[in-house]
């Protein structure tokens, strides 16, 4: 999946999802792992880091809260 369509399935899958919550992201695209911290920081959502027990390109992002500096 493209990093692109794979941000869009995500944002509209974490839309009602409450602040707070960790969403795991399972990506095959390489340039998920560069794209995600730069979509949490424009979105207001915090980006959280790799998910290393995951084989696959695993990151995590916390939904709904600001990103740190």
């Amino acid at each position: 999946m493209l990093c692109v369509t794979l941000l869009l399935n995500l944002r509209a899958r974490i839309a009602t999802a409450a602040p707070g919550t960790i969403v795991h992201v399972i990506a095959t695209d390489p340039a998920a792992p560069l794209d995600l911290p730069a979509w949490c920081h424009m979105t207001g959502h915090t980006y959280l880091g790799p998910a290393p027990r995951y084989r696959t390109a695993g990151v995590r992002a916390a939904v709904g809260r600001r990103c740190a500096s």
